[in-house]
């Protein structure tokens, strides 16, 4: 009941179910009065109280429709290209402003790396 109140619809609930209910809550009800079985008619007279308000529910919130949900979009993220150096090499990539000083410093360790291969095959 909580949740067709607080959407305001009534798809998570059947009318039959309810109305179900509420004929078995009542049977239940009417022969418990008849024994005079106190064990039988509490219960049974709770369940056709809330079968009642199920009901009404229903009635108040049957034509109701629910506004569809808008579709959420999904997130485009920028696409990263990996790109091996052999093809092109990293110092001419294009250097994007918002990670220059990344970038500046890959190139100073790319080259500070070229100079220690040099002099390695120096020796």
């Amino acid at each position: 009941m909580k949740q067709v109140i607080s959407t305001r619809s009534v798809e998570f609930m059947p009318f039959w179910l309810s109305f179900s209910l509420v004929l078995n809550a009542l049977t239940w009800s009417s022969y418990g009065l008849l024994l005079k079985d106190i064990h039988i008619t509490v219960p049974s007279v709770v369940g056709f109280i809330f079968g009642t308000i199920q009901m009404a529910l229903y009635v108040i919130y049957k034509n109701i429709k629910m506004k569809p949900e808008e579709p959420k979009l999904p997130t485009i993220m920028k696409p990263i290209t990996i790109i091996p150096s052999e093809i092109l090499p990293l110092g001419s990539l294009p250097i994007d402003e918002t990670n220059k000083a990344k970038n500046e410093k890959v190139q100073e360790l790319i080259q500070q790396g070229e100079r220690e291969q040099d002099a390695s095959h120096q020796v």
